[in-house]
C-alpha cells in the first residue's frame, strides 16, 4: 500500500481549498486525491474515484511527495500549440465580433486576408 505523508493541518486547509476552488479541474482532481491518500484509501480506490488509472494516481501522489504544491498544477507546454500568431488570431476574433452570427462570412475574411 502507499500513502502519502501524514498531512498537517495546514496542508489539509490548503488541499481542501485547492480541491474545491482552483480554476483548473485537474489540479482539484490531484488535491483530491491527495486528501484520499492521507485518509488511508487505496490507490486503486483513489483511480477509481478519480477515472484514471492506478499508476496516474501513484505519480500524481510521488509528485505531490517530490513538490508539494507545485506538483499537483499543470505544467507548462501542456496541450496543443496555438495555430494562429496573437496579431492573426486578434483579427479573426475582430471577424467574428462584427459577424457573430454569419460563420461563412467570418471564414470568407479570413481566406481574403
Amino acid at each position: 500500500m502507499k500513502f502519502v505523508s501524514p498531512l498537517n493541518t495546514a496542508k489539509i486547509i490548503t488541499l481542501k481549498w485547492m480541491s474545491r476552488e482552483h480554476p483548473l479541474p485537474w489540479s482539484r482532481t490531484r488535491a483530491n486525491a491527495v486528501l484520499l491518500s492521507d485518509k488511508q484509501m487505496s490507490l486503486q480506490s483513489i483511480a477509481s474515484h478519480c477515472g484514471v488509472c492506478r499508476q496516474t494516481t501513484s505519480i500524481w501522489l510521488n509528485n505531490w511527495e517530490k513538490d508539494g504544491i507545485c506538483g499537483l498544477l499543470d505544467k507548462p507546454g501542456r496541450g496543443r500549440r496555438k495555430i494562429l500568431s496573437p496579431d492573426k488570431e486578434t483579427e479573426v476574433i475582430d471577424l467574428i465580433k462584427a459577424s457573430p452570427r454569419s460563420l461563412n462570412k467570418v471564414q470568407a475574411g479570413i481566406q481574403n486576408r
